[in-house]
């Protein structure tokens, strides 16, 4: 009797033991499936996300610990300042933080999000807008459309889809969209993309191991047509009331100014203004004298852009005005921010920096190649390292009363031959690092100069009226102009490889 009672007990302890046994074996297995589940939803958001806010915002996440310099505003930004620029020709570190249609609101918490992963020395806020007296996007003002509306949420994705969730991601969402219904579309945004499938590509998939496509520039972009014309206005006194937007220009500044970052407001380049403009610009100078920090207002500059060739339209630098601005950018922190900026040129650490910079290069490059207009392919030209280059523009063409054309020619000539060659009626050649000895040649009218050397070879130039010719090592039957198919274009352009001399590509255009 008492040895079938203690059996009875050790079965029933084994029992208990294996049952215990089962519900941990149970609970790992629930947990590693939740686990390969969760792996697979968030490869699964991956995929299906809208790209550009990932795209533009990939090269931050990869080295934020390395941004030194923030640059906040709207496309007015993208389109205006090159961190890559900056850092191939002054070493300072840098990103674009532009949001197309962002205000001074969306700016900020643009910053505050941000300063959760970097921790800059500098940061640049740009004040267009500055006049806008609104706090939520999808609110805007009694002027707004439907589609107005639309487009300003639309424009957020950009600088928000990116951006884990947070509580300052959460707080930020809730300041700028007032539609409680539209917050999920930002803070769990797979519901909003989930649709996608149809629309897939292979890059889409690439984002899974890193490799798809991302913005080479550190969140800039670049623009490549020509505006060709300006009003300049006089200045005024400022805004007639404390704006939405002056409010958030103070609280961007005071979010600086309590992290000790030199904080700099700026007003880029524009071609043409709306009658706010200057009056907004006048009010960003007032703000930044009351703060002490400095003021650049490049709105009408043109010590610092010519307002003919470097505006992609009224409102945006094109990518001459970019390489301008960048310039004067990197200048000015050199001037004044020297001494808690870091030159990390030739630093390997940084060699994201550094490939970005070859990168680019080589983007102007292939871009170059396939303009579809002379304008694009002399902006292109204006840091181009790849290539030397030859331009030709015929006798008697619409190019010599084109004010915006001239003035690209004399940017990268540095010279105004080629109104010498407006005033006779042309022709105009113009040869960039080709001519043994002269880094810029220039020659204007009907004119047969003595054979000079090259890096082509021995060229004999012809230059009339109704005919051109550039002919290497007396070999007239090759003329590299071409004066058949494209002889009525206004403009050839030469692309000659730097390394071997070699002709690379020939491009015609009609103006």
């Amino acid at each position: 009797m008492t040895k079938n009672v203690v059996d009875n007990k050790n079965n029933n302890s084994s029992n208990a033991g294996k049952s215990h046994n089962n519900i941990w074996i149970f609970i790992v297995k629930a947990v590693a499936l939740l686990a390969i589940a969760a792996v697979v939803m968030q490869a699964v958001f991956k995929v299906v996300q809208r790209k550009e806010s990932y795209e533009k915002y990939a090269d931050f996440f990869d080295i934020a610990d390395q941004i030194d310099v923030l640059y906040l505003g709207s496309s007015h930004v993208i389109n205006g300042v090159n961190p890559v620029q900056i850092f191939e020709q002054y070493g300072y570190t840098g990103y674009n933080m532009g949001g197309h249609g962002s205000t001074l609101p969306a700016s900020y918490w643009e910053l505050r999000l941000a300063l959760e992963y970097c921790d800059p020395k500098v940061v640049f806020v740009d004040s267009y807008m500055l006049e806008k007296n609104y706090q939520y996007i999808d609110v805007m003002d009694e002027n707004a459309t439907a589609a107005d509306l639309n487009t300003s949420v639309e424009q957020l994705h950009l600088n928000m889809d990116c951006w884990p969730y947070s509580d300052v991601k959460k707080a930020a969402i809730e300041d700028l969209i007032y539609d409680k219904d539209l917050h999920q579309d930002f803070l769990f945004d797979f519901e909003l993309y989930h649709e996608r499938w149809s629309e897939l590509d292979k890059n889409d998939f690439l984002r899974l191991n890193g490799t798809s496509d991302r913005n080479l520039l550190m969140g800039a972009e670049k623009r490549f047509q020509v505006h060709g014309t300006y009003t300049l206005e006089d200045r005024t006194e400022g805004l007639s009331e404390e704006t939405v937007g002056m409010q958030y220009l103070r609280k961007i500044i005071e979010e600086c100014q309590s992290r000790g970052i030199v904080v700099v407001t700026m007003m880029l380049p524009l071609a043409q203004l709306q009658s706010q403009d200057m009056a907004a610009a006048a009010s960003m100078e007032q703000i930044s004298a009351e703060y002490g920090i400095p003021c650049l207002n490049m709105i009408q500059d043109t010590s610092i852009v010519n307002l003919y060739t470097d505006l992609n339209d009224s409102n945006h630098l094109n990518a001459g005005g970019m390489n301008r601005v960048s310039r004067y950018l990197g200048q000015w922190l050199s001037d004044n921010a020297g001494g808690i900026l870091t030159d990390h040129r030739g630093d390997s650490a940084y060699s994201r920096w550094i490939d970005r910079a070859v990168q680019s290069h080589e983007a102007e490059s292939s871009y170059v190649e396939g303009a579809d207009n002379a304008y694009s392919v002399l902006l292109s030209l204006y840091d181009e390292t790849t290539f030397d280059y030859v331009v030709y523009v015929k006798g008697n063409s619409s190019a010599y009363t084109n004010v915006a054309f001239l003035q690209l020619i004399e940017e990268l000539s540095g010279t105004t031959e080629v109104e010498t060659a407006a005033a006779v009626g042309g022709p105009y050649l113009f040869m960039h690092g080709v001519a043994d000895g002269i880094e810029n040649l220039e020659i204007s009218g009907d004119q047969q100069p003595a054979p000079f050397s090259s890096k082509l070879g021995f060229i004999t130039y012809l230059g009339l009226h109704d005919f051109a010719a550039i002919y290497v090592n007396d070999d007239t039957e090759n003329n590299l102009l071409d004066m058949n198919e494209h002889y009525n274009d206004d403009v050839q352009i030469l692309l000659i490889n730097k390394e071997t001399g070699e002709v690379y590509s020939h491009l015609c255009f009609s103006l």
